[in-house]
């Protein structure tokens, strides 16, 4: 808990919102400093986490879903909407950005940001719409 920013990944959380350039851009300086795209950082998925838990209990409650029903819907919602068709889809998109959209040999595109892209992705609609 002590190696992850909080502050920073809420932020992040406040700019795809309201401006996701600011986003994209910390991506580019983590690319310059780090050589990476992909966090290295597991602060947002934490993050990320608790709104799904805040999500959940609403709906929950709404649905008159009992505790048990309560956890089934959270795991459905973090282990198979999130993260399972996350890493389908993102190693799809890897797959072809890597395979066909390539520029260079040399150049390629990390799987963890494909899935960075995709906790960005899902992030929005996952308030807007829960």
């Amino acid at each position: 808990m002590n190696h992850m920013d909080f502050e920073f990944a809420f932020w992040q959380m406040v700019y795809l919102f309201s401006n996701p350039k600011k986003v994209y851009r910390n991506f580019q300086y983590r690319k310059q400093t780090k050589n990476q795209f992909a966090r290295d950082d597991p602060a947002f998925l934490v993050l990320l986490s608790i709104w799904f838990i805040i999500s959940a209990t609403g709906l929950s409650l709404v649905l008159h879903l009992h505790f048990v029903g309560f956890i089934k819907f959270l795991l459905w919602v973090v282990l198979v909407d999130c993260i399972l068709i996350g890493m389908i889809v993102a190693s799809i998109f890897w797959f072809i950005t890597n395979f066909f959209l390539k520029k260079n040999s040399n150049q390629d595109v990390e799987w963890g940001y494909t899935f960075d892209v995709h906790l960005n992705a899902f992030f929005p609609p996952l308030l807007i719409l829960h």
